[in-house]
């Protein structure tokens, strides 16, 4: 008894499927993983479901035909079977190659040596994974774009105006990837002309009511449910990157900021009248003994003689003295303090006296020009 028309068709379709299946897998599978798209993903999707339904209808089909066909359609049905199989293990390899395209993006904010630099990998790791070109990432500033990153092309050094009915518009508005031909939307001359007179995708960079930025890629897949899941997550990458960066960044501005007005207040404080006799509030009692000998042009070496410590020791207690002083050098140091008495140190009542006896190279006296420079040369 014949094959009937129908059941051929499906037997037929089964047959070609098959065959544009294992050159699929096999194509996968020559590239050993260093090279993993999204086309390769939606294409190997599309065949394991298209295996699957004509699979299952060349099954019913054969099981109401005759049994003589039975064998015909058992034996295609199991290597469609196979197929899938494989076609499902291309599908999760091809997942964890993309996935890790994500992973890498992370690892390189965090070794990058600055922003543009992790933004740059970014736009390399779109363009391998959606087969694109160009690829560009763009500053908002107000109504303007300025772009920063790019990758097929060198980053423009022109600034973009974001125009109402524009498709960046439209994607900052609503908050998704929006493509350059939706129905309505008007592309600028520059736009088109950077991504190379060709429809794009455009996805927003944005965190609650902030605007960071707009990222672009050329539209190749049509499958834009596959493109518009991996945009979102890359999306959610950068703007978690730029949130930190641009809290760091305003962070060490106020805290630079914070340094300059503190150490402004203290420059006051010691430099002001009636304050000449005032010692700095957060000396210790060690850097108060160094402070005594270094506004009497005692050196490191004999500083470290006289209080039993080591040279390096004494050099330490010199910087913090500086730094907590604001004073840049000895000279700037001996200027601000020159009129101050030595501290008497709590537990050594004959320390001073024992200072003025040392004999005229360890004795009181005042500052002058000769030790001044000597000191400034032995700090």
């Amino acid at each position: 008894m014949m094959i009937r028309e129908d059941e051929h068709r499906t037997l037929l379709r089964l047959t070609q499927l098959q065959e544009e299946g294992w050159r699929a897998v096999v194509a996968v599978r020559r590239c050993n993983g260093s090279r993993r798209t999204l086309t390769d993903l939606v294409r190997l999707t599309g065949l394991a479901g298209q295996i699957h339904d004509t699979a299952k209808r060349a099954v019913a089909d054969g099981a109401a035909g005759p049994v003589e066909e039975w064998n015909t359609v058992a034996a295609l049905t199991v290597r469609a079977l196979e197929l899938h199989a494989a076609l499902i293990d291309a599908i999760d390899e091809t997942e964890r190659r993309i996935y890790a395209s994500l992973s890498s993006m992370t690892a390189r904010y965090a070794t990058s040596a600055g922003f543009d630099d992790f933004l740059n990998f970014v736009c390399e790791q779109i363009a391998v994974v959606c087969d694109c070109a160009p690829v560009l990432c763009s500053r908002l500033r107000g109504a303007r774009q300025d772009f920063i990153a790019a990758n097929g092309v060198e980053v423009p050094d022109q600034d973009v105006i974001v125009a109402p009915n524009s498709p960046e518009r439209l994607a900052l508005n609503e908050h998704r990837l929006v493509l350059s031909e939706e129905p309505g939307l008007r592309t600028s001359a520059a736009l088109q002309r950077l991504m190379g007179n060709r429809r794009y995708y455009v996805l927003p960079l944005v965190v609650g009511s902030v605007d960071y930025g707009l990222l672009y890629c050329s539209a190749v897949l049509g499958d834009t449910r596959a493109l518009d899941a991996y945009l979102s997550m890359v999306g959610e990458i950068v703007t978690s990157a730029w949130r930190t960066d641009s809290l760091e960044r305003e962070l060490a501005e106020h805290a630079s900021r914070v340094r300059r007005e503190l150490d402004a207040a203290i420059a006051d404080t010691f430099a002001g009248p009636g304050n000449s006799e005032a010692g700095p509030p957060d000396l210790t009692g060690r850097e108060n003994e160094v402070l005594d000998l270094l506004l009497q042009g005692v050196t490191n070496a004999e500083i470290a003689n006289t209080m039993f410590v080591s040279v390096e020791t004494v050099k330490s207690h010199v910087k913090n003295i500086l730094r907590k002083c604001g004073a840049i050098n000895r000279s700037e140091l001996i200027a601000r303090f020159a009129e101050r008495p030595p501290t008497l140190h709590a537990g050594d009542a004959d320390w001073a006296n024992e200072q003025t006896t040392r004999g005229d190279r360890q004795r009181l006296r005042g500052p002058s020009q000769e030790w001044s420079n000597n000191l400034q040369c032995g700090l």
